[in-house]
């Protein structure tokens, strides 16, 4: 009986011990994954989608350039995957700092400003994916991609728009012709637009959009833009 027990015993402790190196060779693939894709994130920046390659992205993650097609068949994969992840920190950042500020309990314009100004923010907040908007925006204009976190988190943001807009209107404050939908649109494309066209607001509005002090004017005068859009005229 002992004997019995010892061999099930050595036989549970087998399976364990190759359940936990199955574990492991797994979280080393994911942290492998991960890497690359942060390497590339870097190198995305840096050079654009065009004249980045693959082998400074492998250097940078410090693995073989076989490694990463192992993982991504080409550039253009891997790139996917690079503004994937960083919509997805950054959307769910916003959607987090919402949440925490409580707005759903604010008045409606408070609200609605406070909206506009963190979906401005998060560009400020995630240099990676202020760095990439132009090419991510090229990118997905002309490539079939999956859905990714931006369109699979927005109608949570544009939930929490919608309510104010319902809000807004029911106090009088807001004009009922807002559609909600559009005016989240609006709000992305100008916050996204600060960075993509930093040139052109540079050159004719006279300021860097994306230092300190041009975000101290920018930034508030955007909110107000919009928000001037939404009120009820007088």
């Amino acid at each position: 009986m002992g004997d019995f027990a010892a061999i099930i015993g050595n036989f549970y402790l087998e399976c364990l011990i190759k359940e936990a190196v199955k574990l492991t060779k797994k979280g080393s693939k994911s942290d492998t994954i991960s890497n690359i894709i942060s390497a590339a994130g870097v190198v995305f920046a840096e050079s654009g989608l065009a004249d980045a390659n693959i082998q400074d992205i492998a250097d940078r993650a410090g693995v073989t350039k076989q490694l990463v097609y192992h993982y991504f068949k080409n550039k253009n994969q891997l790139f996917a995957c690079v503004i994937d992840a960083s919509s997805d920190d950054s959307m769910q950042t916003l959607i987090s700092e919402l949440q925490q500020s409580n707005i759903s309990s604010m008045a409606p314009v408070p609200a609605l400003y406070e909206l506009i100004d963190k979906t401005i923010e998060v560009y400020y907040k995630h240099p990676l994916i202020a760095s990439l908007a132009g090419d991510g925006i090229r990118y997905h204009g002309s490539h079939e991609t999956p859905r990714n976190e931006f369109a699979r988190l927005g109608p949570e943001l544009t939930k929490m728009l919608g309510e104010i807009v319902r809000r807004g209107k029911a106090s009088g404050e807001f004009r009922e012709s807002i559609n909600p939908d559009l005016l989240f649109a609006t709000i992305g494309l100008i916050a996204g637009s600060t960075f993509t066209n930093r040139y052109v607001v540079s050159v004719l509005g006279n300021i860097d959009p994306t230092s300190d002090e041009g975000a101290a004017l920018w930034r508030p005068f955007i909110v107000d833009l919009i928000s001037a859009g939404v009120l009820k005229r007088n």
